[in-house]
């Protein structure tokens, strides 16, 4: 029973919501994303013909061990890590060391992303994604948990992400042409915006004034 309800999922409104203030001031959909606000979003780099560097996001505890199956699977490709805590520290005990995996110890996915030379990032499907939508870096997504499941299905069916498992990641990359890396990359912009706290600030302040 409040008065405002944030909801920056762009599928927000096909959710159903119980209300019992029929007067609830609701600020659904990507315009309300919520982001760190030091984060640098002018990645001008242009994307490379061929995939090389991959960016593997899966969270802060990886509850199905995808950076050690996704390995085993591209050991192709230089494969980056961020590691901040020591749950994902100690699940990369048995792989750290291969010489196409590099471990980053960075508060800013934007700086790895652009010392790095990133061509594809591969993500669970949680609030990363609104980050990581406006890297300009195409991104291919994996289903971590079940809650996930929406954005899993919403963004793939808008070409925002591409949809894949540890079975299919070898194919989908294999077939990832740089025509659809670029399409991908200015469909998932669409999906979240710098200036989402600033506009629900002012929201909040309006929604304030008023009631007082």
């Amino acid at each position: 029973n409040c008065d405002i309800i944030i909801n920056q999922n762009s599928y927000a409104n096909k959710l159903k919501y119980n209300f019992k203030n029929k007067n609830i001031t609701k600020l659904f959909g990507h315009k309300y994303t919520i982001l760190k606000s030091n984060l640098n979003w002018n990645n001008n780099s242009k994307l490379n013909k061929k995939i090389k560097n991959i960016f593997l996001i899966f969270g802060g505890t990886d509850v199905k061990n995808y950076y050690t199956k996704f390995s085993k699977k591209l050991s192709n490709y230089n494969l980056h890590i961020n590691v901040l805590n020591e749950i994902i520290k100690k699940k990369l005990s048995k792989i750290k060391n291969k010489k196409n995996i590099k471990i980053h110890k960075n508060k800013k996915i934007d700086e790895i992303i652009k010392k790095n030379n990133i061509d594809l990032i591969i993500s669970c499907c949680g609030s990363v994604l609104y980050e990581i939508f406006l890297y300009k870096v195409p991104i291919i997504t994996v289903l971590c948990v079940g809650n996930q499941k929406n954005a899993f299905d919403f963004y793939s069916e808008k070409k925002a992400i591409i949809r894949s498992n540890v079975n299919n990641i070898k194919k989908n990359i294999k077939d990832f042409s740089l025509k659809e890396r670029v399409n991908l990359v200015k469909k998932a912009s669409r999906y979240s915006n710098i200036y989402g706290v600033k506009l629900i600030k002012q929201k909040l302040i309006k929604f304030s004034k008023n009631d007082t």
